[in-house]
């Protein structure tokens, strides 16, 4: 069945359903070869040697087995019958069974191209890694959704996405990777590693290999973004902020933790605040300018907090079940 899109829109052409775009490409592949003209040829041969048949619709759901079992009736039917009353030879009858399977196969093809055509949807209930057609890699963070065909054109490789996701494209410099946001925002890329974060003031693209292009509706209020980088666009104005990272700890939902290295304590409270949904007030602010490097905090929230005390000399406390208190505290 290596032509059946193009037996299914021969199909559409014959019934009348065809629209432009799918004529244009049933007569590339005419012109491409004899073999494809002589198969169409006699396809409409039998097309016309049959009336009363109907034309191929998209609504059509076919049952394979039903379709067969009625072509199979028809045919022992017309041979019970006899040729001298109808006028009905062997020829015509092999034409009519030819012409109804060609029906069946052709509707069959329509409905399976048009299957191959409709989009995967993933929707994660939870954190969820996804292998795109192309071997590239998504982690979808939970309730962040992509959708992208189930296989890649040969001129680009685009997901559309809802939420936040982690990309891990495989390099490919001839076909380029996009991703479309809701918000109709666009990331291009070649190969890269980066993550795509819709929130509901705007959108953030962190660079963390490679390098990406942030678009965000005109060639003019785009910008390039290279590894360490973010790039922030408030959807209430025309402009993309870039800044560089302290940390890639935006991305510790992915990688499970919170890592810094000589990263200043100000962003690790924040950094802590994000990660583990609490607030933090200090006491000190001379903390807040010291250094601090840890490779893998603690998943725990209070195994956090007293690998942060111990460094820092500091005490902590929960004034309720998601405000703690730094006091004392000095930079070591």
């Amino acid at each position: 069945m290596q032509h059946q899109e193009h037996i299914a829109l021969l199909a559409k052409k014959l019934s009348g359903e065809i629209t432009t775009e799918e004529l244009t490409r049933l007569e590339e592949w005419l012109a491409a070869n004899a073999e494809h003209q002589h198969l169409a040829a006699s396809y409409q041969h039998v097309w016309d040697e049959v009336d009363n048949i109907g034309p191929v619709t998209a609504e059509i759901e076919p049952d394979l087995d039903d379709a067969f079992a009625k072509v199979m009736l028809r045919i022992r039917e017309e041979k019970q019958k006899k040729p001298v009353f109808l006028g009905f030879s062997f020829s015509n009858l092999t034409r009519l069974a030819a012409a109804l399977a060609f029906v069946t196969v052709a509707v069959w093809a329509y409905y399976t191209v048009s299957k191959a055509e409709e989009p995967i949807v993933v929707v994660a209930d939870n954190h969820r890694e996804i292998k795109l057609p192309d071997g590239s890699i998504v982690w979808l963070r939970k309730g962040s959704s992509v959708s992208y065909p189930r296989e890649f054109g040969l001129d680009a490789r685009c997901v559309d996405l809802k939420g936040e996701a982690y990309f891990e494209v495989v390099h490919n410099p001839q076909v380029h990777f996009c991703v479309t946001t809701s918000n109709k925002e666009k990331v291009e890329v070649l190969g890269t590693s980066f993550s795509v974060k819709e929130m509901a003031s705007g959108t953030s693209v962190l660079v963390k290999t490679g390098k990406v292009r942030f678009d965000i509706g005109s060639a003019d209020n785009g910008a390039i973004v290279t590894a360490g980088k973010i790039a922030v666009h408030e959807h209430n104005t025309p402009k993309i902020t870039l800044s560089e990272i302290s940390s890639f700890n935006d991305l510790a939902w992915k990688s499970g933790h919170l890592e810094f290295i000589n990263v200043p304590v100000r962003q690790v409270i924040a950094d802590y605040e994000s990660y583990f949904n609490i607030d933090i007030e200090v006491e000190n602010q001379k903390l807040l300018d010291c250094i601090y490097t840890s490779t893998k905090v603690p998943n725990d929230v209070n195994a956090a907090l007293k690998a942060l005390k111990e460094s820092l000399n500091i005490e902590f406390s929960f004034l309720s079940s998601n405000q703690v208190l730094f006091t004392g505290g000095s930079c070591l």
